[in-house]
């Protein structure tokens, strides 16, 4: 399965190069967009497309820029605790996220962290383990995605203490900081 996803804050766009991905994907991505984020979605002969709720709050990406390069503890917590439930959502219902960044996290009007772009996510086939692809934002990869060796639902964690991390200090744990 071979997916190019352009993506925004509020419309996300999906390349079908192969087979349609949505065929497994599609239950599980809706029930986590819920009723309150697919706003809609619609394709043509080359596009999917996904249009989600707009969050006012932006990325976390420009949150932590607006806020002098990391977040306050309390507020590093909360979001912590918000992409956390996501993400075992997501595993719980067999989906690997594999691109958990800043920039993929909006923040609701309610002050929520979202996650968003699941141009990475796969879906594992029931019993399956391990996948081997690899993909992901270099800064976040787990040691075993750039090992090529096969992962499971860890990498997502890795990326987690990657992007606690970074909320946190403001940097990443892979850059020297110049004083």
């Amino acid at each position: 399965m071979n997916i190019v996803v352009r993506s925004n804050s509020v419309c996300s766009c999906v390349l079908l190069t192969s087979r349609p991905p949505l065929v497994t994907f599609q239950p599980i991505a809706l029930a986590f967009f819920g009723s309150r984020q697919l706003a809609c979605s619609s394709k043509d002969r080359d596009w999917l497309y996904l249009a989600m709720d707009f969050h006012p709050g932006g990325d976390l990406y420009t949150r932590i820029g607006r806020s002098g390069g990391k977040l306050p503890p309390h507020e590093c917590l909360f979001y912590l605790a918000c992409v956390t439930e996501g993400l075992d959502y997501l595993h719980r219902n067999d989906l690997l996220y594999r691109d958990l960044k800043p920039e993929n996290v909006l923040i609701s009007k309610d002050g929520y962290a979202i996650l968003c772009d699941f141009g990475f996510a796969k879906k594992m086939d029931r019993g399956v383990r391990s996948t081997g692809t690899m993909c992901g934002t270099p800064r976040y990869l787990a040691p075993e995605i750039i090992s090529q060796r096969g992962y499971g639902k860890a990498v997502d964690l890795w990326a987690l203490g990657i992007f606690f991390w970074e909320c946190m200090v403001g940097i990443s744990p892979h850059q020297v900081r110049v004083q």
